[in-house]
């Protein structure tokens, strides 16, 4: 059961550097877009960065994304089997940086969320 829809503000743009010769956005660009987007929501909603990392990643492609191209993202976010936060996130195409979504995303990530290691202590690296 879905724990809540995640959906982006503003619109954003592929830039050259995540891009490959051909013009396609890199795999792993996909990754840290919903990566990056999935911090900053659940960073909103009172879940600090410092309780988990992202340990493990799916990407599902439907078409490429190319430099210059607009985009969107959303994420529904669940609770897994083991209590972690799962979340799908979609990566829609936008024709220009105020157009709504489309229907069909063009990237879906899913990405695991699982609890960090971190030190409780404020400071663990040393005085």
């Amino acid at each position: 059961m879905a724990l809540e829809t995640l959906a982006e503000r503003e619109a954003r743009v592929w830039s050259y550097q995540q891009t490959d010769p051909n013009g396609h956005v890199h795999a792993m660009e996909y990754v840290r877009v919903m990566e990056a987007f999935a911090a900053d929501e659940l960073a909103r909603r009172g879940v600090s960065p410092r309780r988990y990392h992202f340990a493990r990643a799916r990407i599902l492609f439907r078409r490429p994304c190319f430099t210059g191209e607009w985009y969107r993202r959303s994420a529904r976010r669940f609770t897994g089997p083991d209590g972690a936060d799962v979340l799908i996130g979609s990566i829609f195409p936008v024709a220009g940086p105020d157009d709504p979504p489309g229907e069909r995303p063009a990237t879906l990530v899913q990405l695991w969320a699982k609890k960090t290691l971190q030190s409780s202590a404020h400071c663990d690296k040393g005085p």
